[in-house]
């Protein structure tokens, strides 16, 4: 699946996410969100919400997490490139990444 983000082939990782069954990483699934993002995939809004919850409910993220979460995945939306993006979300986790 990483290898099908990284050639930014957003079908073949969607398909790829669940024929594995249990849920892929936060960070895999954020690749996967920004390819989404940079392609302007329609599927892109569905699977923020779906990060969001994760986000909320694997790490216990608190209101404040949760607010840098849903404006890093705002801002995501607009500019798929700023690595500034993924790097202030990383920096608001619980400490498990």
């Amino acid at each position: 699946m990483r290898r099908a983000i990284e050639l930014e082939e957003a079908g073949v990782a969607i398909s790829m996410m669940q024929e594995l069954g249990p849920p892929i990483s936060l960070g895999d699934s954020f690749d996967l969100l920004r390819l989404l993002a940079r392609k302007a995939d329609p599927r892109f809004e569905s699977y923020a919400t779906r990060w969001l919850t994760r986000f909320v409910v694997e790490r216990g993220a608190s209101l404040s997490q949760c607010q840098i979460a849903t404006a890093a995945i705002g801002a995501l939306a607009v500019d798929p490139d700023n690595e500034n993006i993924r790097e202030a979300l990383w920096a608001s986790l619980p400490e498990q990444q």
